[in-house]
């Protein structure tokens, strides 16, 4: 009898009173060859917001680093922080944009605390 292990993305998060907690495999697959298993699939913001991302590494990898790069600049160029709620709306009309030009095949979690209290976003 064979041995069959099934590949895909796993992300997960939880909220808690005043806390947030994500997880997320490691594996870097693509069709049935794993390239990696230590992709770290958890790419923080800022200090108090992280994304937890699933889909393939090329569009993963572009598209939150496009977001969290904007975001960034955003706070450089008007010295304000963006709150949780705010950077999930931004994330989605980038992300609903895209989908007319060039889709991404990405999932994301965005997490964060702030003066609103904890807030979880699946986008």
């Amino acid at each position: 009898q064979k041995n069959c292990t099934r590949q895909m993305d796993s992300i997960i998060g939880f909220v808690g009173p005043d806390f947030i907690i994500m997880a997320c495999d490691q594996v870097q697959a693509r069709s049935i060859l794993v390239q990696k298993s230590t992709e770290d699939k958890i790419v923080p913001i800022d200090d108090s917001k992280m994304f937890a991302v699933s889909g393939e590494y090329g569009d993963r990898d572009n598209f939150v680093s496009y977001i969290t790069r904007n975001i960034k600049l955003f706070t450089l160029r008007t010295e304000l922080e963006l709150s949780t709620k705010a950077v999930a709306s931004f994330t989605q009309d980038e992300l609903s944009q895209s989908l007319r030009r060039n889709p991404y095949m990405a999932n994301l979690l965005l997490g964060g605390v702030d003066e609103n209290g904890p807030e979880l976003y699946f986008i």
